[in-house]
C-alpha cells in the first residue's frame, strides 16, 4: 500500500515539474503586444487577471507609479541601474522615456514582461507588468510591482553622470 502511494505521489510530482517546465519554455516563446500605444501610454491590462498597470487608476489592475524628484533623465538612469542590479530582471529595451525588462521566476523560469514609461509632467514613472502565459498569475505581478516600488523608494537619487561613473 505504501508503495502504491509513493508511486502515485512520484507521478504527480513528475507531472507538476513537466507541466511547469513546459509552460516556462512556452513563456519564452510567447510574444505579447508591448510598447506604448498611439497615445504614448502603456497598453491597458488584458481581461485576464495576470497583469498590473499604473496608468488606469479606475481598473482592478491598478498599481501606483514610481514617483521621483530628481531630473527625469536621472530618474530613468537610476531605474535602469536598479533593474540591472536585480537578480531576476533583464533589461531588453532602454529608451529615453521607456524601458522593457523581462522578469524570470525563480523556480520554473517563467518569463513576464515589465514595462516602464517616464511621465515628466507628472513626475512619475508608470509601470506595467504582465505574465506571458496563463490566465492568472496568483497576484505575482502585483507583488513584483510592489517590490520594485519598495526598492525604488530606497534608491538615492543620483545624476546620470554619477551613475555612469559607477559603471
Amino acid at each position: 500500500m505504501l508503495y502504491v502511494f509513493a508511486a502515485v505521489l512520484f507521478t504527480m510530482i513528475t507531472l507538476v515539474f513537466v507541466a511547469g517546465f513546459g509552460l516556462a519554455a512556452a513563456s519564452r516563446r510567447v510574444t505579447l503586444q508591448l510598447g506604448l500605444t498611439d497615445t504614448g501610454r502603456l497598453r491597458p491590462c488584458p481581461t485576464t487577471p495576470n497583469a498590473v498597470n499604473s496608468e488606469d487608476p479606475s481598473s482592478a489592475c491598478y498599481v501606483p507609479p514610481l514617483p521621483f524628484d530628481d531630473a527625469p533623465g536621472d530618474a530613468m538612469a537610476r531605474l535602469a541601474a536598479m533593474l540591472d542590479g536585480h537578480d531576476h530582471m533583464t533589461v531588453v529595451t532602454r529608451k529615453a522615456t521607456y524601458i522593457h525588462a523581462e522578469a524570470r521566476s525563480r523556480f520554473f523560469g517563467f518569463v513576464d514582461d515589465v514595462e516602464f514609461r517616464l511621465s515628466p509632467a507628472e513626475h512619475v514613472i508608470h509601470i506595467r507588468s504582465q505574465s506571458r502565459v496563463g490566465r492568472s498569475d496568483l497576484d505575482l505581478n502585483r507583488q513584483r510591482a510592489q517590490s520594485l516600488r519598495a526598492l525604488w523608494q530606497t534608491q538615492k537619487p543620483r545624476t546620470e553622470d554619477e551613475l555612469n561613473q559607477a559603471d
